[in-house]
């Protein structure tokens, strides 16, 4: 009995899912049950009033090489003599590479253009380097909202519909990881390309293969920023699919620095807020009395209030 062909797009999804899913649970490990989204005063006073997060577009985050940063390591890494890899499957992807510019926007040829929208939170309840970045205002007053990671992972996938995806995990920040992640990509995609047998299926391999890289480098870190423990919601809204289907989400824009800003608005449950803390800068107990305020107006009964334990000199 002749046995059964083998779909090529079978076996690419196949791969693409073993690998998706190892990032996956690398990622979402952590030892803490509440994750800390630090903001300035105008931030928790907006997001406890309307009980919503900010899920603002990656374009427009502080670290200037977010995504970029990937495509850089994964030059590194092709730049290194390996017979293993195949030589056309290397061209392929050294060619995209060199024809990228620096726009987010314009960095995978094979990944439509869709709308992804990130909110960062640190394990963290009390990093100082964290409270370095949202204690700069005049006030010098910083403030973190400690959610219980569970509840709110629960809320946003109940908000999702068919246009979106939804990622969440720890980001890295050690170099040697994301070169195991990316090396390892490359092998299983190398070997996958040599298999094919049509030049379309190996055109499915490429881009399958830079869609995985797009999600290890929403993830993906620069070392500097390893102090921040960083934790990250992405959900990504596919162009394609969403001309079909109404959005679950409506983007507004916000203005900082005079840069106008894409986003969109996550409600969450007000008992998933397990605490605020008080950044360094603000000892007296009268901040700590006009959060409690805040909180008993807007009915969380079950959010205790702390401050923060770091000792600062003037």
């Amino acid at each position: 009995m002749a046995k059964t062909k083998k779909d090529p797009i079978d076996e690419i999804i196949k791969v693409r899912r073993k690998l998706q899913s190892k990032f996956a649970n690398d990622k979402t490990t952590i030892n803490s049950s509440i994750i800390y989204h630090y903001t300035s005063p105008e931030g928790i006073l907006g997001i406890l009033t309307n009980h919503t997060l900010w899920l603002s577009e990656i374009t427009y985050m502080n670290d200037e090489s977010e995504i970029t940063y990937t495509f850089d390591l994964l030059t590194d890494i092709l730049a290194q003599n390996n017979d293993e890899i195949c030589q056309t499957f290397k061209d392929s992807l050294e060619a995209k590479i060199k024809t990228r510019t620096q726009l987010p926007s314009n960095l995978f040829d094979y990944v439509h253009r869709d709308s992804i929208f990130v909110a960062c939170f640190s394990t963290e309840q009390d990093e100082l380097s964290l409270w370095n970045y949202y204690t700069k205002t005049g006030s010098m007053a910083g403030y973190n909202i400690g959610f219980k990671v569970d509840e709110l992972v629960a809320k946003v996938k109940s908000k999702l519909k068919v246009m979106h995806h939804f990622i969440y995990g720890k980001t890295i920040c050690e170099k040697c990881k994301q070169e195991g992640y990316l090396k390892e990509a490359i092998k299983e995609y190398n070997l996958l390309y040599q298999k094919m047998r049509t030049k379309n299926d190996k055109k499915n391999v490429i881009k399958s293969f830079w869609g995985l890289i797009h999600i290890f480098s929403l993830f993906f870190k620069k070392e500097a920023f390893k102090n921040e423990n960083e934790y990250r919601f992405v959900i990504t809204e596919y162009t394609d699919i969403l001309q079909k289907h109404n959005r679950a989400f409506q983007i507004k824009n916000r203005i900082q620095n005079g840069l106008i800003i894409p986003y969109i608005e996550l409600d969450f449950d007000k008992d998933s807020v397990s605490v605020i803390t008080t950044s360094p800068t603000i000892k007296q107990d009268y901040y700590k009395a006009g959060v409690e305020s805040l909180l008993h107006q807007n009915e969380y009964h079950q959010t205790k209030v702390e401050i923060s334990d770091i000792p600062l000199r003037y």
